[in-house]
């Protein structure tokens, strides 16, 4: 009695051990699951909120550069000598030099701030013809001060393209590394499914032995019992 006793003792205890076990398990599996989910909606977050910030700063820095921005307003001071147009230009081109500066603490490559510099150059080097150009128009003289202010702005051409490129290759690299992410979430819960079932099947496991523990000890007592009766009848027979 004393050692079955002692045996259902040590197995409720052993009981106890592993369900806090368990539940420690369980616990740690569902705070890690959360913490992977967090990470690949904060991955995607930053990312798409990069890429979203550096295509407006790129939109701006395209319509104040292009023709509806500062290269509009300098051909048209060249071809009209009007100082409203080259008021106009000198605010885009300040302008140009603010969102060059942001996108270049947004590059993360030397390739994307080569671009930028690109862009400032051309920009620049419309820029000083402007003060090349004598205020007034004279007549005659409109073709030679085109030829003049000149400026080859296919290197900038060139570096929008590049810069439009790269934007778009990181909202698709933003994109892979989340689906990375949720695949490895994925299986990382998959492996939650499996722990699941070896708990149940533990646990399933502990309610048949303390069944048959229980069994065994009704039995034990039974014997005790029928033993206690036979010797009390033998006594009394005595």
């Amino acid at each position: 009695m004393t050692f079955m006793l002692k045996n259902r003792s040590v197995f409720i205890a052993s009981t106890i051990l592993v369900a806090l076990i368990s539940i420690g398990v369980l616990f740690y599996y569902v705070s890690e699951t959360e913490k992977r989910s967090d990470e690949v909606s904060t991955l995607l977050s930053n990312q798409l909120e990069s890429v979203s910030q550096k295509m407006a700063l790129l939109g701006d820095l395209n319509a104040e550069t292009g023709y509806g921005g500062f290269i509009h307003n300098f051909k048209n001071y060249v071809l009209r000598r009007d100082p409203a147009y080259k008021e106009r230009a000198l605010e885009n081109y300040d302008n140009i030099i603010e969102n060059i500066s942001l996108l270049r603490k947004l590059a993360k490559t030397q390739a994307e701030r080569n671009a930028l510099s690109d862009i400032q150059e051309t920009v620049s080097a419309y820029y000083k013809r402007l003060y090349v150009l004598k205020p007034g128009l004279e007549k005659g003289n409109i073709f030679k001060d085109d030829i003049k202010v000149k400026v080859d702005d296919s290197v900038a051409v060139a570096a929008f393209e590049f810069l439009y490129s790269v934007i778009h290759q990181n909202s698709k690299s933003a994109l892979v590394q989340a689906k990375q992410k949720q695949a490895q979430t994925a299986g990382f819960i998959q492996y939650g499914y499996i722990l699941i079932f070896a708990i149940t099947v533990v646990a399933c496991l502990f309610i048949v032995l303390i069944n048959r523990l229980q069994d065994a000890h009704a039995r034990e007592k039974g014997a005790n019992e029928a033993k206690s009766q036979f010797l009390s009848t033998m006594s009394h027979e005595i």
